[in-house]
């Protein structure tokens, strides 16, 4: 709230007027994005759906504001490349395609490791799953095509005899309007990734004053 404290420091007038331009800054921009993404939290409250961030950050500060997105309530995504395998459209390109890259991540990875497709078409999150994907990312596509698809996807996890299909495919839905997040809790998904609270977040206005 206005004039709120939100902490006292204490220590020599140099050391704290020295350090107090930067601290500011680093507290503003994350208190935003905080504030940011706790206000699209509410709106997807009462549903199963998280709101995950992304690797689109700030160098220097993905840890910080990774830390923010998840004080205002979303759920952290990768923190860098090792935390998953991710095949995106460069990587769908550049390979025999999204059934071959799978068997061939499965055979080298780490078992720990997920693996998850970003698909552009429904043919390819069919495919990804079928192949055995841990999660399939919906990039960009219209509501309408994501609630058509769903089930589908579901279907297949649980239909194929496939001892490389996951029985529990996370579905996850990127490129979307922050505006229109709530539209997006019936249609069956599990996650929406976002980076506009760190990208697009308002500074929140924070002071240092002596007393």
């Amino acid at each position: 709230k206005k004039n709120q404290r939100l902490l006292e420091l204490r220590g020599s007038s140099s050391s704290l007027v020295a350090g107090e331009r930067v601290t500011l800054n680093v507290a503003m921009h994350l208190s935003g994005i905080a504030t940011s993404t706790a206000l699209l939290v509410t709106k997807l409250s009462g549903s199963n759906v998280k709101l995950a961030d992304t690797r689109k950050t700030t160098p220097g500060l993905r840890i910080f504001e990774k830390y923010a997105f998840h004080c205002g309530g979303g759920i952290n995504h990768r923190l860098g490349l090792d935390d998953a395998a991710m095949l995106k459209e460069n990587h769908i390109e550049w390979s025999k395609g999204i059934s071959e890259s799978i068997n061939i991540l499965k055979q080298t990875i780490p078992w720990t490791k997920k693996i998850i497709v970003e698909a552009e078409t429904p043919t390819q999150a069919k495919a990804a799953v079928e192949a055995g994907a841990d999660g399939v990312l919906l990039d960009e596509m219209s509501i309408q095509t994501i609630e058509k698809l769903v089930p589908e996807l579901r279907q297949l996890s649980k239909a194929s005899n496939s001892k490389y299909v996951s029985q529990s495919v996370v579905i996850e839905v990127s490129g979307i309007n922050p505006n229109n997040i709530s539209d997006y809790i019936f249609t069956g998904i599990d996650l929406i990734s976002t980076s506009a609270p760190i990208t697009q977040s308002k500074w929140i206005d924070l002071s240092m004053r002596f007393s």
